[in-house]
């Protein structure tokens, strides 16, 4: 019965390979939901969507193209005046993860982004914000299969917006 037990596990880790990172040339893509925190004006955080593509150069650092976008805009309310907003983002980060364990891993990321913050309000009809600036994040990855890993991550966009999501990864 041992044996049997030993050849079914063999088996089953090697058609069950887990591993998390891309190596070079392997491209993964990931969706992405979570709230965006503004810390301005009292402003309510967002419902925001991503969508980023991974390409793999070493087993632990890839590069990633990231788009994210507010699915609900958020209302906030100043001293003076009060609206609602909007935020979308498009951003290239260099990755590194960190095994931490055969399931368990740490992301790093570090790029530059291009984001718009649009706005109206009872005092100003439309006005947009919009300019490039350097991001960054971390997060915690678990591999649950062969292709399919899913991420925890805070993505810091500027010193008063914050992204916290919840990802799943497919590598092809």
């Amino acid at each position: 019965m041992k044996k049997y037990w030993l050849f079914v596990l063999t088996i089953w880790f090697m058609a069950y390979d887990k591993t998390a990172f891309a190596e070079w040339g392997e491209q993964y893509v990931m969706g992405k939901a979570g709230i965006m925190a503004v810390n301005i004006n009292n402003a309510n955080p967002l419902v925001s969507l991503g969508v980023l593509y991974g390409f793999g150069l070493t087993a632990n650092v890839s590069t990633e193209l990231e788009l994210n976008a507010s699915l609900t805009g958020g209302e906030y309310a100043g001293e003076n005046d009060k609206g609602k907003f909007n935020i979308w983002t498009v951003a290239a980060y260099g990755v590194h993860r960190l095994a931490l364990s055969q399931e368990f891993y740490l992301k790093t990321k570090v790029g530059i982004l291009y984001g718009s913050f649009d706005r109206n309000s009872q005092l100003i009809r439309q006005n947009s914000a919009d300019g490039f600036g350097a991001a960054g994040g971390f997060g915690i990855g678990m591999i649950a299969g062969s292709v399919l890993t899913i991420e925890l991550e805070a993505t810091f966009i500027d010193r008063d917006v914050y992204f916290y999501s919840l990802g799943a990864h497919y590598r092809f």
